[in-house]
């Protein structure tokens, strides 16, 4: 390979090594914000019905500067798109925000909606402008929100910045550097960004929420001893349009060996649409083996739209006292506090 092949790689690498390492933990005081549900005095003009990914729990922002970011939408049923809602940090100044609409994957001159909001942004809420024209979309088309340029760099530096959860949903958001039609690397979290408009019919759409347990009526942990009795929570809301009228929660529990260890089913019926139920385990799973253990909750209905949020996992560990009690990854650090005044910290451990 010539020096410049490798020029080039390693500057290709260094720039992806860069934006990856540019996602950073948001620092907000608790209570500033609450986006679960969104409340629709905080828009201008909220629409009947919205398309959405993020989890309603800010938790990322990207340092970079200059980006675009790109989402990628799939209605369960026709969708006509008339606004846009975004979440908005740091905003000051003059820089405008574009949004587009693509039916299809952005291409210069391709967009079928358009909307500007112009400067300032918000120090920290919403933006709701309408797009140019109404966008029809049929069911489980893909359709792409591509804004920007976000102006970005650090929290509390005056440039407004996008802001995203903390999980990502089936990889749709995604992040340029390179300009609006640059190359576009996922983005390992969900941008808060959020259609409104209109859906044609009704649907059911499922989706898990938290998955947790409770150790002998302690409460939760994620270490403890053989023989202890645990106990699964599942909370499953139905963010469609119409009632799910019968749906049911699968518990599991995968074991050292990698086989299933523990099954229980739970039975639903008469989920409003916006609701949320929550489900606990009757039978007590107790583990006799030591090591790391995986518990999966599943949500199902026959008329459920979608599955890729269907799926809620919790891993733990069973015994031993020859391991350090951390839930990091074992990985170089990717996020960061900045401390305050207001910030406070708890730890909570639940010894052997």
């Amino acid at each position: 390979m010539r020096w410049t092949h490798w020029m080039l790689l390693l500057c290709l690498t260094t720039a992806m090594s860069a934006m990856a390492s540019d996602n950073v933990a948001l620092v907000m005081p608790v209570g500033q914000v609450d986006l679960t549900p969104y409340l629709a005095s905080s828009l201008d003009d909220p629409q009947p019905d919205s398309l959405f990914y993020d989890d309603g729990t800010p938790a990322i922002l990207n340092t970079g500067t200059s980006y675009w970011c790109r989402v990628r939408f799939t209605p369960l049923v026709d969708f006509n798109i008339i606004s846009v809602y975004h979440y908005i940090i740091d905003g000051s100044g003059t820089a405008p925000c574009s949004l587009y609409v693509f039916a299809e994957l952005p291409a210069p001159g391709g967009q079928d909606g358009l909307a500007v909001r112009p400067g300032p942004q918000p120090a920290n809420g919403w933006i709701d402008v309408n797009f140019n024209d109404t966008v029809t979309v049929l069911a489980n088309q893909d359709f792409y929100i591509v804004f920007g340029p976000v102006p970005g760099g650090g929290q509390s530096n005056g440039a407004w910045n996008s802001i995203a959860d903390g999980g990502s949903t089936s990889a749709r958001s995604s992040l340029s550097t390179q300009g609006i039609f640059g190359t576009y690397q996922n983005f390992p979290y969900d941008w808060i960004l959020r259609i409104g408009g209109t859906f044609a019919n009704t649907f059911v759409d499922l989706a898990a929420g938290d998955l947790t347990n409770d150790v002998d009526g302690i409460g939760p942990a994620f270490d403890f001893l053989p023989g202890e009795d645990v106990l699964f929570t599942q909370s499953v809301t139905n963010i469609g349009t119409g009632e799910a009228a019968a749906y049911v929660v699968d518990f599991s529990v995968t074991g050292p060996a990698g086989t299933v260890v523990y099954e229980e089913t739970m039975v639903g019926e008469n989920l409003a649409d916006g609701a949320t139920a929550n489900f606990e385990t009757s039978t007590p799973f107790t583990a006799n083996a030591e090591g790391e253990y995986m518990a999966r909750a599943v949500c199902s209905a026959g008329d459920d739209g979608s599955a890729e949020n269907d799926t809620a996992y919790f891993r733990f560990f069973v015994g031993g006292n020859d391991r350090w009690y951390r839930y990091d990854d074992d990985e170089d650090p990717d996020s960061y506090l900045n401390f305050g005044s207001w910030l406070r910290l708890g730890y909570l451990f639940h010894t052997c």
